[in-house]
């Protein structure tokens, strides 16, 4: 029976410091749609939370989807 081991040297769970600025906007288009639809202006909440999307898909994805 064969066992993994994982190198020891081996990064983990460490976040890339280009994705900390998105990972935050993405955060704060999530918050600023709070408001919105807590007052129910659904247009303003579909598009934080839309431009949140968006930002995600771009920075996780590479743009490609």
């Amino acid at each position: 029976m064969v066992i993994y081991k994982a190198n020891t040297n081996e990064r983990r769970n460490e976040v890339k410091s280009e994705y900390i600025f998105p990972t935050v906007l993405i955060a704060l288009d999530i918050a600023a749609s709070i408001p919105y639809a807590v007052k129910c202006n659904w247009r303003m909440a579909v598009y934080w939370l839309a431009a949140a999307t968006l930002t995600a898909c771009v920075t996780y994805t590479g743009g490609e989807v």
